[in-house]
């Protein structure tokens, strides 16, 4: 049956991966995960940061707010050199672990989305996918959300970003030939 609101719950999702910067879309997801009030076991809730800002990733394994200096990073929307102090109390109640990914994970789960789901997604909301593709979470074999957000994506970066990643899949080859000018 359909739950109050409209929506049908989906009690048969195991895992909710979430892109990570100062913690707010998190901190919201994360509470409304574990407060579900059916049966069914909770939900584990992962967040993902870029490997370039991993000031919540830090955080959260220490137990205490930690600053980093923000490095760039196509992920520029979750580059936020610290979490908040409000929303790192919800990180660390309700959320499972918070992990990292590079640069080329990123790429790659941007070109896969634009590929096969003709989704752009800016590399921030990418990071998600990039941490299930690389396989940064113990969530093989289980029902898995992933929260895809933001394409706010520079065109020439895109572009790059493309190119690169048809390259790494052998679908994309650039040739330089030198040739001596004479008649």
């Amino acid at each position: 049956g359909a739950a109050e609101g409209g929506l049908s719950p989906q009690p048969d999702v195991e895992a909710v991966v979430v892109p990570v910067g100062g913690g707010g879309l998190i901190s919201g997801v994360a509470l409304a995960v574990k407060s579900r009030s059916s049966g069914q076991p909770k939900a584990r809730v992962y967040g993902v940061q870029a490997k370039a800002c991993p000031a919540a990733a830090m955080a959260f394994r220490q137990g205490h707010i930690v600053a980093v200096h923000p490095a760039p990073t196509i992920a520029d929307g979750i580059a936020v050199g610290r979490p908040g102090d409000y929303t790192f109390e919800f990180i660390r109640r309700y959320v499972d672990d918070i992990v990292t990914v590079g640069e080329e994970e990123v790429a790659h789960a941007m070109v896969l989305l634009l590929e096969r789901s003709k989704l752009l997604v800016e590399g921030a909301g990418a990071v998600g996918l990039a941490a299930l593709l690389s396989k940064s979470l113990p969530c093989q074999g289980q029902r898995v959300v992933v929260v895809l957000s933001g394409g706010n994506v520079d065109p020439m970066l895109l572009s790059r970003i493309l190119d690169h990643g048809l390259a790494q899949a052998g679908r994309y080859l650039m040739l330089q030939v030198v040739v001596r000018d004479r008649p």
